[in-house]
């Protein structure tokens, strides 16, 4: 594990992190363990002193710079041949890093691996898929093989070989400041003729939503979070347009939550198929397909992107506002027009309930 840098952003809920960095400490001697500190509060900041002074290197202290530059800070700075992402939220089950460590070690045609992922209260994932429409997806495979090659794994534990990420650029930053940011780089990964596997012997428990705390504000709200998915995912369409092109559509799913058995086979053959064609063989070490970025001044690219975002979501609101008052006019006009169309019945009904009454009254004089 001497081999193995760890890389942790570390935001609010001290106690919860706390537990991540302990379950790092528990799979051995690593290389170095990185922090980036993005806006912690006071608990947080002292968790962080307690893990530098046990030998941790923080890399960034103030704003919050996004999880994509933190990242990215963090490859660069790393000085182990394999950098591991580990969320605050995470607990690694022992003995979590040393087995990916080994199947990144055996298979060097993977340029990433990532565990078997338990989320308390909601069950596994471990078969991740991106759908033709750049939807991602993660769901349980229990019946599958405990090696397999998957679309993308995401950052609450991600191995990544470092040569690997670097020559694909890391984490693009036009998916500041979360959210498809793994997805991309995955798909980065199988472009340039890296496999990306999970090994379920592998675990990981992620307690999952450290990202939404509306307290910091309306940018980390869960209104937030869904703008976000909604507008990465374009750009992720628009980047991968091509990769996308060869991805399973969910022709049969039950919900957009919810492939079927179908989607889901077909889906894992054909990350089957780009493993078993890489044939064990690790890429060409050519020229890099971009720099890794990292802004000279983070905390004046947090500031600028995170304003963007901010108007982004704020025409987003006035947008969807402006078209549920149109849906609402419609619905209005259409209760109108059945509000007419019934007494148009009614004043029907009447009449032929006159027409009754004067065709009884007559047979009744016969």
């Amino acid at each position: 594990m001497d081999d193995v840098s760890f890389a942790v952003i570390l935001t609010r809920g001290a106690e919860r992190a706390n537990r991540a960095l302990e379950s790092i400490a528990r799979q051995g001697a690593a290389r170095e363990l990185l922090l980036v500190l993005n806006e912690p509060d006071d608990p947080m900041r002292a968790v962080a002193d307690s893990w530098v002074a046990r030998g941790a290197e923080v890399l960034h202290d103030g704003p919050d710079i996004g999880v994509t530059p933190s990242y990215n800070l963090a490859l660069r700075a790393a000085d182990g041949e394999f950098v591991c992402t580990v969320h605050e939220d995470s607990e690694l089950a022992p003995g979590c890093v040393e087995r990916l460590r080994t199947t990144l070690g055996e298979h060097p045609e993977a340029g990433s691996v990532g565990p078997r992922i338990d989320i308390p209260g909601r069950g596994s994932a471990d078969a991740n898929t991106i759908w033709r429409d750049g939807a991602a997806s993660g769901d349980a495979d229990e019946g599958g093989p405990e090696l397999r090659a998957t679309d993308y794994v995401g950052t609450s534990c991600l191995l990544l070989r470092r040569s690997a990420a670097l020559a694909v650029g890391g984490f693009d930053l036009r998916f500041f400041p979360a959210i498809y940011g793994d997805v991309d780089l995955a798909v980065e990964l199988w472009e340039a003729g890296w496999a990306v596997l999970v090994d379920r012997r592998a675990l990981n428990v992620h307690h999952s939503g450290a990202m939404v705390d509306p307290d910091r504000g309306p940018t980390r709200s869960r209104r937030a979070r869904h703008f976000l998915l909604d507008r990465n995912r374009r750009r992720f369409v628009e980047k991968h347009e091509g990769w996308l092109a060869n991805q399973p559509s969910r022709a049969d799913a039950v919900s957009a939550l919810q492939p079927s058995t179908d989607d889901l086979a077909r889906a894992r053959a054909g990350a089957a198929a780009r493993w078993e064609a890489l044939d064990g063989r690790s890429p060409k070490r050519d020229a890099r397909r971009r720099p890794v970025e990292v802004p000279d001044d983070l905390a004046a690219f947090a500031f600028e992107r995170r304003r963007d975002f901010e108007r982004e979501m704020i025409a987003h609101l006035m947008e969807r506002e402006h078209e549920l008052t149109l849906e609402a006019n419609r619905v209005h006009e259409a209760y109108a027009e059945l509000h007419h169309e019934n007494d148009r019945l009614h004043a029907a009904y009447a009449q032929l309930h006159r027409e009754y009454e004067h065709l009884a009254s007559g047979e009744s004089r016969a």
